[in-house]
């Protein structure tokens, strides 16, 4: 009996996600969206209960597991490999979609010729002041205030893109940064689209839940992470960032850099963001300080490393 392709792909990569995957796979498989619409796909290398709980509990998503630890992009990979539709929707085993997500997500797509359309990120922990401060320092560009507008970059936590053009500019870049976990290779992708001349929409209205992180030393590791990931893609392309790897001192300014480019996306559209970063403005500060020591150590990583690293990759 011939079967209906999905329209959609959810790929979910995972790594001990026993405290929130439950929520996550609930929620997507609960959209507005017919369930024979989309495919759910987990590629997940748990040492904790995780696989144990999507065979057990959620028999109709598709499980790909990987004895060894295998980081988001590669992960991703292995989810598009095996996708059957021609859209790809990327979220995180932290996350959870609001019940409409991907029906608008397919709208979208439908109405224009985009390379990829994401959405916006909630914070899951509205109570927690770590929380704020890890959103705000994590997600400001991608509030419900902000509007629609054509970008060059979405979280791979609420976007999805045409399996055509993952294809065509050969999947999520792979590197081994065996010191620190890379977490740009999403920001490395969606650059090398827009370079290609790729469409990317940010629609505020495709909304997803993040669970952010909410203790100090998750929170603070986390930043130093993005800050070392941001510095190693500003040396893979040609962003703004690119002065502050050119000359490394310059990042001593960075603190400042950011809380006005924060400050002014917020000012007129998200008050109530506004007062909150006010109110947490220690820990935001502590944040940004973490995130611009990651930076500085990217950006003054020798060359001879770093291309070492790089053609480890290719």
């Amino acid at each position: 009996m011939y079967e209906e392709k999905p329209e959609i792909s959810v790929i979910i990569p995972s790594y001990n996600s026993r405290g929130t995957i439950g929520k996550c796979l609930h929620a997507i498989l609960n959209q507005s969206l017919e369930r024979h619409r989309y495919e759910v796909i987990v590629v997940d290398s748990s040492k904790d209960e995780t696989p144990e709980i999507i065979k057990n509990e959620f028999q109709s998503v598709r499980l790909i597991w990987r004895e060894e630890k295998t980081l988001p992009g590669p992960a991703r990979n292995i989810g598009i490999q095996s996708a059957s539709s021609d859209l790809i929707m990327f979220m995180d085993s932290d996350c959870i979609a609001k019940q409409d997500t991907l029906a608008r997500v397919l709208n979208r797509h439908k109405e224009g010729s985009y390379a990829g359309v994401g959405g916006s990120v909630l914070n899951g922990f509205p109570l927690s002041p770590i929380g704020w401060a890890d959103h705000l320092l994590s997600f400001s560009s991608f509030l419900p205030s902000m509007k629609e507008k054509l970008v060059y970059h979405i979280p791979t936590c609420n976007v999805c893109y045409k399996k055509e053009v993952l294809k065509d500019l050969g999947l999520f870049p792979v590197y081994d940064f065996t010191t620190c976990d890379f977490m740009g290779d999403d920001l490395i992708f969606s650059w090398k689209i827009t370079d290609n001349g790729g469409r990317i929409l940010f629609d505020p209205s495709i909304e997803m839940i993040h669970l952010n992180r909410t203790t100090f030393r998750s929170y603070i590791g986390h930043q130093w992470k993005l800050g070392w990931s941001a510095a190693l893609v500003a040396r893979c392309t040609e962003l703004q960032t690119k002065w502050f790897v050119m000359y490394p001192p310059l990042c001593i300014f960075l603190p400042i850099v950011r809380f006005g480019s924060i400050f002014w996306r917020l000012l007129g559209r998200d008050f109530k963001s506004l007062f909150i970063m006010m109110l947490i403005f220690p820990l935001y500060l502590l944040g940004v300080s973490y995130w611009t020591g990651g930076f500085y150590r990217g950006a003054s990583l020798n060359e001879d490393k770093f291309r070492e690293v790089i053609s480890s990759a290719e």
